[in-house]
């Protein structure tokens, strides 16, 4: 509840921002609300209002923060990936906050995403969120060389044969894999 009330206010930012380490420290994840209440404008909201907050929500791996970042392993399933990822493609500052942030190097949630959701990905490429689709190819280039869909076509042949897929998105994913993939 506390989340998706958030609203800007830089003279509270410290405060909010404690709140939100109280609240985790509680065993609190962004995906431990039930599916029908997780709203995609609360993940838009956190990308908008402070960028800053998606360290705190989805940090880079440490071995201090490893518990906290297992139960959001352990939380986030397709359903809930997917709304997250709707709420941060409605907006073109929330895109870019993503992109940002998970290209600054590898991290957790984006390979957890490859490994135990890749229709996300795939769905991704068929949307053109190129904006969200760049942290995945830049990190991750063995792992979706590696992906297939449900017809065993690769992320490139989806992409191809996909009549929906703009040419800007073939052309990202063809730079971004090695040649032969």
């Amino acid at each position: 509840m506390f989340i998706g009330s958030l609203k800007y206010a830089p003279e509270v930012t410290t405060l909010q921002e404690n709140t939100i380490l109280r609240i985790i420290a509680l065993g609190w994840t962004p995906f431990s609300v039930d599916i029908e209440y997780l709203n995609p404008g609360i993940f838009n909201n956190i990308f908008k209002i402070n960028p800053k907050w998606l360290s705190l929500l989805f940090p880079y791996e440490h071995e201090q923060l490893k518990y906290y970042i297992d139960a959001v392993k352990r939380e986030a399933n397709a359903a809930a990936v997917k709304i997250m990822i709707n709420g941060v493609t409605s907006d073109n500052k929330a895109r870019k906050v993503f992109r940002n942030f998970f290209s600054q190097k590898p991290h957790w949630f984006l390979k957890l995403i490859i490994t135990e959701i890749p229709e996300i990905v795939f769905n991704l490429v068929q949307r053109n969120e190129r904006d969200i689709l760049i942290p995945f190819l830049k990190h991750f280039k063995r792992e979706i060389a590696s992906l297939r869909d449900e017809n065993k076509r690769s992320l490139l042949e989806f992409a191809i044969s996909s009549k929906r897929v703009v040419d800007n998105t073939v052309q990202l994913i063809q730079q971004a894999l090695p040649a032969g993939k």
